[in-house]
């Protein structure tokens, strides 16, 4: 080649090099920022935006927007809607959020103070024909945005498309009906979508009181044989307690790894679908009620490699539950346990292993080709293994416990054996064993979930000293109007006349300094009104109920944001008024208790019922989930004691739970009405001259007991099973 010829080349091939840089150059130049004011500028700037242009939202109150974001990105440029200062920018009121298009990104935004107009908070498709893929929604918060009514439903993050990614958001107080986050799979373009959801914070969910109260849903029953491939991976979920589903699977193909699941009630479920894994998680439940690990249904689900610590659950909502299934079930029901694996798990100081779990004439396919092997399990429980049905169909091998209560799982006896706690925060035999969770467990740590700028709650409340309080109602009411949450009341000698309601939305301990020598009468109007977040501690303190229509405790619900609780220690209450009183605790429908933990009660001359939180009519919600009544004594009372209960026979809700233990009754025109109870404890107690009491039993079929008791002169004792049978204690 002549000389000068390959020069000119060479030359050439330099300047089109120069010219591509600087076209590439000028191209990130015309990247573009678009700053919105409002709803129209948003508007106005959507249309125009390119590949490598951000959308920003200007800093302050966005409120009764429906936005609509939508455009074309691409791997290396999307397209961002930004917060102008991440958590600056705060969208209220009634607003949504709808994402179409490739490749875009949603960053820095706070949903508070609001709720959507539609089913879907942040939904990531426009329309029924415009769906979101490659759509990443990172770094934002969805803080209490819920309809006023409980059974209004709607989700907050909805998944449609494909290769969408929801990581590092903060997702609490989730209080209405619908999943904190739904994947939907009931279009074309949204199965098989790989999708990624890691590194959120999901927060505290209150317990809803009925159905729909998952945390976290992927398919529903009728694409629950649709391939999803989901994968749901180092996310924190603490205290989500919406209902005995924390996340429901019901699909097919999709991983669950490397989660932690803080002091939730609940399970996570293979409800419909197979082929799913859940694998390397750990659930602390920190020996609260209610908190479970893995319920197994249908075909191919493996278990492997997770570590269970302080769980307290119950069959459904055990550490870990193998569920029997319908033969022939239909998508909505249960589908046999079939090639199931479970294997090389930690199992720490649970409460239960329900095997067979749900028994019945319907649910009588037991589980078959399924292994469980390798397994470390320990426990307090001397009935740790229940078994309802033929579980031959089981393999068992190589598992290893402390305590031959593991014995149906065919489990090897340690004895002696002792463990230290790692540095990844977990229990470990100090003997090697191949059984158990593997040693290199990395639990995701709560602060590298969420976001890095919006605060988390704190664990621990500051300790304060108590505030002494004089005996006059105004003083009474301004100690509790300036109170923090966790903060002690101690009132002086004398009497309280309240002439309105002590409003409490927080955490507070009111106290007599001398027990039953300071009086609180209530003559005009309820005592204390509970709102949601109120844990009320009396301890004392002496009613005295002189209304004939209100309740000294009332908890009305203006519109349901959230469980309350009540705890009455030493505390007695009589009537003053010869015709008929206000309960001593009632509820509105929107409303609803955690836990109301009554010890030491004594009541006298009480011309209505005590408790009175009965939901009959409220289609399957009800108002508490567990009353409990230890070592009291009533005397003189029309009653009952509790009408209290629910309809319907949901399986997706912990409760109602009752328990009347250690007290003595005397003249009590009607000891107990409960409707749909489950769990039941009735024993100890000293009962005469007194009426019925009516019980009916609901569904999960947690323990009834009722014994011990010294019954005389009393009316008819009815307890009824799940199907109107006369309950048979002798099974129990």
């Amino acid at each position: 080649m002549n000389k000068y010829r390959f020069k000119l080349i060479r030359l050439a091939a330099l300047l089109v090099s120069v010219t591509t840089l600087q076209l590439g150059a000028t191209f990130e130049a015309l990247a573009t920022d678009y700053l919105a004011h409002d709803i129209e500028s948003f508007q106005k700037s959507v249309p125009k935006l390119q590949p490598g242009d951000d959308l920003v939202l200007a800093n302050g109150l966005w409120s009764n927007v429906e936005l609509v974001f939508e455009g074309r990105g691409t791997k290396d440029k999307p397209i961002s809607l930004r917060a102008e200062t991440a958590g600056k920018v705060f969208i209220s009121g009634v607003s949504n959020l709808r994402l179409a298009g490739e490749h875009l990104i949603v960053k820095g935004l706070v949903f508070k103070d609001g709720y959507s107009p539609t089913k879907e908070v942040v939904s990531f498709r426009k329309n029924k024909n415009a769906f979101g893929n490659h759509i990443r929604f990172t770094e934002n918060v969805i803080d209490g945005f819920n309809k006023p009514n409980r059974q209004d439903e709607d989700s907050w993050i909805v998944l449609h498309g494909k290769n969408n990614r929801v990581d590092h958001n903060h997702i609490v107080g989730k209080t209405n009906k619908g999943p904190s986050l739904i994947v939907r799979l009931n279009a074309k373009q949204s199965e098989e979508n790989n999708h990624l959801i890691d590194h959120n914070y999901f927060g505290h969910r209150p317990t809803l009181g009925g159905n729909g109260g998952e945390t976290m849903r992927i398919g529903v029953s009728q694409t629950s044989r649709v391939d999803s491939y989901t994968k749901i991976s180092r996310n924190y979920f603490e205290h989500c307690d919406g209902e005995v589903e924390i996340i429901s699977n019901k699909s097919e193909r999709n991983t669950i790894t490397e989660n932690v699941f803080f002091e939730s009630q609940g399970s996570v479920v293979f409800r419909h679908g197979g082929h799913n894994i859940i694998s390397r998680n750990v659930f602390f439940g920190n020996g609260l009620p209610n908190t479970g690990g893995v319920r197994v249904i249908n075909n191919d689900q493996q278990v492997f490699d997770n570590y269970f610590e302080g769980l307290r659950g119950q069959k459904f909502n055990a550490g870990l539950t193998i569920m029997n299934g319908v033969p022939n079930s239909p998508q909505n029901r249960y589908h046999q346990v079939d090639g199931g694996i479970i294997r090389n798990n930690s199992f720490i100081d649970v409460d239960h292993i329900g095997l067979g779990v749900g028994s019945d004439q319907e649910r009588s396919a037991v589980p078959i080709n399924t292994s469980v092997t390798n397994n470390l399990v320990t426990s307090n429980n001397d009935e740790l293994v229940g078994i309802f049905d033929d579980i031959s169909g089981i393999e068992f091998k190589g598992n290893v416990s402390d305590k031959k209560n593991a014995k149906s799982f065919k489990s090897k006896v340690v004895s002696g054996l002792k463990f230290k706690r790692a540095e990844n925060g977990l229990l470990y035999p100090t003997k090697k064993l191949k059984a158990g969770a593997p040693a290199d467990l990395n639990p995701v740590k709560r602060k590298e979930t969420g976001t890095a700028w919006y605060p988390k709650p704190k664990r621990e409340l500051e300790q304060r000293a108590p505030v002494i309080v004089a005996a006059t109602a105004s003083a009474l009411k301004e100690a509790v109007v300036n109170s923090s949450d966790g903060d002690a009341l101690v009132l002086t000698h004398g009497t309280y006349n309240l002439v309105e309601p002590l409003v409490i939305s927080h955490r507070l301990t009111i106290q007599s300094a001398n027990e039953g020598q300071s009086i609180v009468r209530v003559e005009n109007g309820p005592a204390f009104e509970l709102l949601a977040g109120a844990d009320l501690y009396i301890d004392g303190l002496s009613f005295e109920q002189g209304n004939q229509i209100f309740p000294v405790i009332y908890a009305p619900g203006y519109r349901y944001d959230g469980k309350y609780s009540l705890t009455l220690n030493n505390v007695s209450a009589k009537g003053i008024t010869k015709a008929e009183n206000g309960p001593l605790l009632a509820s509105s429908s929107e409303s609803f208790a955690d836990l109301i933990d009554v010890e030491g009660l004594s009541v006298s001359g009480w011309n209505a019922p005590i408790f009175m939180l009965n939901a009959q009519g409220l289609n399957g919600w009800y108002l508490a989930d567990r009353l409990q009544i230890k070592n009291s004594t009533f005397k003189d009372v029309q009653g009952p004691i509790a009408n209290y209960g629910r309809d319907g026979r949901d399986e997706s809700t912990f409760g109602p739970s009752f328990q009347l233990a250690g007290s003595t009754l005397e003249n009590v025109q009607q000891i107990v009405q409960l409707d749909g109870i489950d769990g039941f404890d009735y024993t100890n107690n000293q009962i005469s001259n007194s009426g019925d009491v009516k019980v009916q039993q609901r569904v999960l079929g947690y323990p009834f007991t009722m014994n011990d008791n010294t019954m005389k002169n009393i009316g008819k004792v009815s307890v009824f099973g799940r199907d109107g049978d006369v309950f048979d204690f002798s099974d129990n």
